[in-house]
């Protein structure tokens, strides 16, 4: 006679009958994911229980999350939806904070049980995790050095302000420098299709963003470049020096609408800002000689 087949219950706590109460055994096995989850129960359609990432994620209390419905926590979510082994793309609901993207991906506790895990990953957690991207980032990585050395200036500094844009999925992206006519900034290029940033910031930004920095709705606004942001209602917006440490002279800007700083956001903008200004450093090098070449050849004249 065959025996039955052990439950991830029965393998982790024992057999059926050490068991006290099924609910609480339910739970105690989500505490041990590291990954924000929830516990769903598909016959009642309702959260039996959150865990505590899943709580630190989106600011809600483990009341709150029992006592609603998943139209309150995923906006257009269609329940049955939510018990079927696939990946949904959802946009989770957050206290005080805009809706974030998120994948969620559904296993069933035991083969009869209409209880079902939710795993809730951010949306740009779950992409960078995919080999796609991953060969996204290598590629950059391996193009970089010809942006700079094979383009002139413009031309670089369009191709380098692509890379956020394709690997973040924003169009929030521009680009400062320092004027040497004026006490200001100016955007010499932008990725955006509508102007949410100014045109001139004035230059004590520079010196108030000599440091890489993120902004968020909540924040202090001091400086004119986050208080456009806090204007057009951006979600967060990130900023790297361009030139040597103390001696900026101009500013990389990345954006978001409604979607959290990507996990990666700041180490690749400081990468980028340095091959800007490897740009800059080459244009004001080929200019100098270019002058100096032709000073020569019309003093030979």
């Amino acid at each position: 006679m065959k025996e039955p087949k052990t439950s991830p219950f029965q393998a982790l706590w024992g057999k059926p009958a050490q068991k006290t109460d099924p609910g609480r055994l339910a739970q105690l096995l989500l505490d041990l994911m590291s990954d924000p989850a929830l516990l769903f129960d598909a016959s009642q359609g309702r959260f039996l229980h959150a865990n505590s990432p899943f709580l630190l994620m989106t600011a809600y209390s483990a009341g709150e999350i029992v006592s609603a419905s998943p139209e309150d926590i995923f906006e257009t979510v269609d329940t049955a939806e939510l018990s079927k082994p696939i990946d949904l793309q959802l946009m989770l609901k957050l206290r005080n904070r805009p809706t974030l993207p998120v994948v969620v991906r559904s296993t069933q506790v035991e083969a009869a049980s209409q209880w079902f895990v939710l795993r809730v990953t951010p949306f740009v957690e779950h992409q960078r995790n995919s080999v796609q991207w991953q060969e996204m980032i290598l590629s950059t990585l391996k193009n970089l050095p010809g942006l700079v050395q094979d383009h002139d200036l413009p031309t670089a500094l369009a191709n380098i302000a692509k890379i956020p844009s394709e690997l973040f999925d924003t169009n929030l992206v521009c680009i400062y420098n320092a004027q040497n006519d004026a006490p200001e900034l100016r955007k010499v290029h932008t990725q955006e299709r509508i102007a949410f940033f100014s045109e001139i910031l004035p230059a004590s930004d520079l010196i108030r963003l000599a440091n890489t920095t993120i902004w968020v709705p909540g924040k202090r606004v001091t400086t004119e470049l986050h208080r456009s942001a806090r204007i057009s209602g951006l979600s967060y917006v990130a900023s790297v020096p361009l030139g040597e440490s103390k001696a900026s002279t101009g500013l990389l800007v990345v954006g978001g609408i409604d979607t959290q700083p990507p996990p990666m956001l700041i180490a690749m903008m400081e990468l980028l800002g340095s091959y800007i200004s490897m740009a800059y450093d080459r244009s004001i090098r080929d200019e100098y000689i270019t002058r100096s070449l032709n000073e020569g050849a019309s003093k030979n004249t």
